[in-house]
Order: structure tokens, then C-alpha cells, then sequence
């Protein structure tokens, strides 16, 4: 069941793709949530699936080429 829920929730997740946009300014930033499901024994035992957040300041160098630093954290809830 709880795999059922986590499979749902990224599916529903994936349907909102962000919208594109051309920008006139160098600096941009993206938030990037996500599913974390754990796989393998003893952590699929041991922990219920849970979720992550990235949050990305991108500085542009070039049309296509950003750099910047990024920032993850990923919860789990224990059984």
C-alpha cells in the first residue's frame, strides 16, 4: 500500500512540468520536489516512503550553459 501511495503521488507530480520561458535577466532559481522511496532490506523495513526538495540558484554564463550551487534534503519516516 504504501508503495501504491508513493507511485500515485509522483505520477501526479510529473503531470505539472514547469512552464518555460524566455528570461532576460543572468540569475534564475528552481525548487524541485520529488518522491524518495526506500528500496532494498533492511531500509524498505525499517522506513515509509518520503519526500525531497532541491533548491537550485543558477547563475547564466552562456544561452544554454548555468552554474550554481545546489541544496537537497530528504526525509524519511521511520516504521
Amino acid at each position: 500500500m504504501k508503495l501504491i501511495n508513493a507511485v500515485i503521488t509522483g505520477a501526479l507530480l510529473s503531470l505539472f512540468p514547469a512552464i518555460a520561458t524566455a528570461q532576460d535577466s543572468y540569475f534564475s532559481g528552481r525548487v524541485e520536489p520529488a518522491v524518495a522511496i526506500p528500496v532494498g532490506s533492511p531500509q524498505e523495513e525499517r522506513f515509509n516512503p518520503g519526500g525531497s526538495v532541491s533548491v537550485k540558484p543558477e547563475f547564466s554564463i552562456m544561452d544554454v550553459v548555468s552554474v550554481g550551487p545546489s541544496a537537497s534534503v530528504t526525509v524519511f519516516q521511520s516504521n
